[in-house]
């Protein structure tokens, strides 16, 4: 089952194409990823999804319910939560709070409710608590909560930050750049998370640039180059795809198919 397709997308900055017809589609339980050279555009793409820039052309459709354009807090109450390449962690506040901050962007109740704390609110929160709490177990970090997240050490951020996109209860979760900055022992931790997370029949999008990790976890990878679709298929089938070492290299693909070069 398709839980999140992007089609169509189009987006210029200043007359500069960033992207020109792109798309990617997320299954129920598959880890889609999303790759590229450096300038391809794909956090613009990752953006243009999650709602923190709007299209200038094509649909993104959450389900059945198209969501194009859509602002980020109202992709959240829809399901589709997202981490950031860089941590966008408050490091005044403790590990649970910095979770909880995620998990207030589902909460409906209104502005005197919360002031009044009336029984609504007072059910949203403890709701709220008991969801922090367990996407921080789920990612082993339970221990940590009433710790300072700037005392943490980068991997031990890195899964505060996912268990707060995972406390939205998403049934999409974007990725942008989790391995980045990691051990390769804390990256085949992650990965091993990532598979329990899509064992839930969550989707997930990552875009990575670590290829090690990309080839052992993605499903289905999207190639991008020059805000461009250039590539779709199985890891072994991008690994030999001319085209996508091409792009990887700077060479022309008949080159990258006679010299057998291989992603870097």
């Amino acid at each position: 089952m398709t839980l999140l397709r992007a089609e169509g997308i189009a987006k210029e900055f200043g007359g500069v194409v960033a992207l020109h017809d792109a798309g990617v589609v997320v299954d129920r339980g598959k880890i889609a990823a999303l790759i590229g050279p450096n300038g391809a555009g794909k956090t613009t793409l990752f953006n243009c999804i999650s709602g923190h820039l709007r299209p200038d052309a094509g649909c993104v459709w959450l389900g059945d319910r198209e969501m194009t354009g859509a602002p980020a807090f109202r992709m959240a109450q829809h399901g589709l939560a997202r981490t950031f390449q860089n941590l966008e962690l408050f490091p005044d506040l403790t590990v649970l709070e910095n979770v909880l901050v995620g998990r207030h962007l589902t909460m409906s109740a209104g502005p005197v409710a919360s002031m009044l704390r009336l029984p609504r609110e007072r059910h949203q929160e403890r709701r709220a608590r008991e969801q922090a709490l367990a996407a921080l177990d789920r990612v082993g970090a339970g221990d940590l909560a009433d710790r300072a997240v700037d005392q943490l050490p980068y991997g031990k951020q890195r899964l505060v930050e996912i268990a707060r996109a995972l406390a939205l209860e998403p049934s999409v979760l974007l990725l942008d750049e989790p391995a980045a900055g990691l051990t390769a022992g804390e990256a085949d931790n992650l990965g091993e998370l990532l598979q329990g997370i899509t064992a839930d029949q969550v989707g997930i999008l990552l875009v990575e640039h670590d290829m090690r990790t990309v080839m052992a976890l993605a499903d289905e990878i999207t190639v991008l180059d020059a805000g461009r679709v250039i590539a779709i298929g199985r890891p072994e089938e991008i690994q030999a795809n001319p085209a996508v070492i091409a792009a990887y290299l700077g060479v022309e693909a008949t080159e990258a198919s006679e010299h057998g070069a291989d992603l870097p």
